[in-house]
């Protein structure tokens, strides 16, 4: 054999050694530096720890668990978890109390409630002759627990289900009242939201209180500036203090019963940028002077309907300073009957004024002094027509 054949088969061995070393090589460090695992998704993560905690609560916790509930408060610490007071979960039983509330009928102990700036839900209204009106419980009441809950720091809605129950049910609920703490043993009843009362006034004044902008109160509303109409009402009062709102739909169909046809009433901006305006609608219109009482205790859907009546230059605002709360929450209906509230878009009036965390500034600022048996506030509206 020659040389040159020799020479070939040396080199040719040289060059597969070199692969092979490098092909080793690289095999070694793919086990020394395994590849990286893909990053594990937030769904993924949540489920993993979650199983990592029920395992500990099953082999370690002394009590009695209930699974179902552990789940149902996950849910509601999720949604907690954004940080937004307005957003929550409902559970299935959760969630028909509050559809229940805001249709006008439900069983309950018959009040109205808001949330005071300390977290508690207290009475802004007992219904006439309703349950908690003949137990004795009075306006202006901070509910601290219905059956020894504590509901500091509830949402609204999620407090109000621990007060309202089937009818012939009792709740004991613990009551503030200046100093003195009281407790009511009340029997849950069917109870028919009084969300409008009216009357006229000295002067023909006509004045209007609207607690809730609940389903049936647009109706309630148009029965009411009816009836003072066809009195001869010269001019009216819509007292909305302590109103804390309700649905904007309602709240757009009062003010349609007010404005002419084809009036922006109120319009939302989402996360998206996308706008979405709502009209009046019919030929109805309220031609006489308005002045809307508002106090700290007004939000919401109040303060759209009076921002919407200020840009169109149709009432004087008297009271104090609104809450100042323009934004939407969206309530979503779950596979299994629960649902979850969150915010999802800013409300702005017809000019483009959104009050959220602003509230509304009244052209004549008065404070009720509740050492009086006088309305200060409705007397200064009264005033309004005077002058």
């Amino acid at each position: 054999m020659s040389k040159d054949f020799y020479k070939g088969l040396v080199v040719g061995f040289c060059i597969m050694f070199v692969c092979t070393s490098f092909f080793l090589w690289f095999t070694i460090q793919d086990d020394l530096h395994p590849a990286p695992e893909p990053e594990k998704t937030l769904e993924q993560k949540y489920i993993d720890k979650m199983q990592v905690l029920l395992g500990y609560i099953d082999k370690y916790y002394m009590g009695d668990a209930d699974p179902e509930k552990l789940l149902e408060d996950s849910y509601k610490g999720l949604v907690a978890g954004l940080g937004d007071r307005y957003a929550a979960y409902y559970s299935k039983e959760e969630f028909e109390t509050v559809k229940d509330s805001m249709k006008g009928t439900y069983c309950g102990i018959g009040a109205y409630v808001g949330m005071n700036d300390e977290g508690y839900p207290y009475v802004s209204k007992p219904i006439t002759n309703g349950p908690a009106y003949n137990a004795g419980v009075l306006k202006g009441d901070i509910i601290l627990e219905a059956d020894g809950i504590s509901l500091q720091g509830m949402e609204l809605d999620e407090a109000v289900t621990y007060i309202r129950g089937e009818k012939g049910t009792s709740v004991k609920i613990k009551i503030k009242r200046g100093e003195e703490i009281i407790e009511f043993n009340i029997i849950r009843d069917e109870v028919e939201s009084e969300t409008v009362e009216y009357e006229m006034l000295e002067g023909n004044i006509g004045y209007v209180t609207v607690t809730k902008f609940e389903g049936i109160t647009n109706t309630q509303f148009d029965r009411a500036i009816t009836a003072l109409e066809n009195e001869g009402m010269k001019g009216v009062i819509i007292d909305l203090r302590s109103n804390p709102g309700g649905y904007v739909g309602t709240a757009t169909a009062m003010l349609d019963r007010i404005l002419p046809k084809d009036k922006l009433l109120v319009y939302h901006q989402d996360k998206d940028g996308k706008k979405t305006e709502m009209f009046s609608r019919d030929d109805d219109t309220l031609n006489v002077p308005i002045v809307v009482l508002l106090n700290g205790e007004s939000a919401s859907a109040s303060e759209l309907f009076t921002t919407c009546l200020i840009d169109y230059e149709k009432c004087t605002v008297v009271g104090e300073q609104s809450f100042g709360k323009g934004i939407m929450q969206t309530q979503y209906d779950l596979y299994d009957g629960s649902a979850i509230k969150l915010t999802t878009a800013y409300y702005y009036s017809p000019k483009g004024v959104n009050i959220h965390e602003k509230g509304i500034t009244p052209d004549i600022e008065v404070t009720d002094d509740p050492d009086t048996e006088i309305d200060e506030q409705l007397q200064a509206a009264i005033e309004v027509f005077n002058k």
